[in-house]
């Protein structure tokens, strides 16, 4: 991004969004993503790329809540599991904040488009080799990715977590990205600015068909985030 004529936020993003992809173990489309951008004159931007809790998700709820063995990913502390709150699946689930963190960041302090900022990710999303450490998350968690169908089809494909160098290939994903880059582009040519353009993505993202295809895949499935929590999320 940068050597393409970008400036650093544009190289900054288009990694992040990168490493959505490709660093699953610690880091997805649907995480967290608080950016601090100091600008050449020297002054320091903190954007708050961290989601909110479902309205759902009460403090009473997660009291009356009993934990399954696949909501728990480390062993208990001293004082037992009676204090703890799902950290695996879907009621670990907050409201997606990076993706408004990056369409954010890149509309105000970047140069490119979405499109070219989200390119990458969308050839790695179609396809690249897996490395040692992904291979070792991907063992470490089968039993999590083999509960969810839809993540047992993309990341135990064989019925088995795939090995180093593996092609691992994420189609949804890829698709997802290429139909929000698709929004920036008619956006544009219908005479929107950059900056509208950018907003346009965010809508489609949390207030469009993506905010209500999660909200209903969290209802039909025990979670508590709903597309009212995406429709209400903004980054500050």
């Amino acid at each position: 991004m940068y050597i393409a004529g970008g400036n650093a936020v544009d190289a900054g993003i288009a990694t992040m969004l990168a490493a959505s992809i490709v660093e699953f173990s610690h880091f997805g489309l649907g995480g967290e993503a608080p950016i601090l951008v100091r600008t050449k004159e020297g002054k320091v931007f903190a954007i708050a790329g961290v989601g909110t809790m479902p309205q759902l998700g009460t403090a009473d709820f997660y009291r009356k809540h009993t934990l399954t063995p696949l909501e728990i990913d480390d062993p208990p502390g001293p004082n037992g599991l009676k204090d703890w709150v799902p950290v695996v699946g879907i009621l670990s689930t907050l409201v997606p904040g990076m993706v408004d963190a990056a369409l954010v960041t890149l509309r105000d302090f970047g140069t490119k488009s979405f499109a070219e900022a989200v390119q990458p990710a969308i050839e790695l999303a179609d396809g690249f080799p897996i490395d040692e450490f992904r291979a070792l998350s991907l063992a470490n968690d089968e039993k999590y990715l083999a509960a969810w169908p839809s993540s047992r089809r993309v990341f135990l494909p064989a019925g088995s977590p795939p090995l180093t160098g593996h092609i691992l290939r994420q189609p949804d994903l890829a698709r997802t990205l290429r139909s929000m880059a698709e929004v920036e582009k008619k956006a544009l040519a219908a005479g929107a600015t950059r900056a509208k353009a950018m907003d346009a993505v965010r809508d489609y993202f949390y207030r469009g068909e993506i905010a209500r295809r999660i909200g209903e895949f969290s209802k039909q499935n025990g979670g508590l985030l709903r597309y009212e929590d995406m429709a209400a999320f903004h980054v500050e």
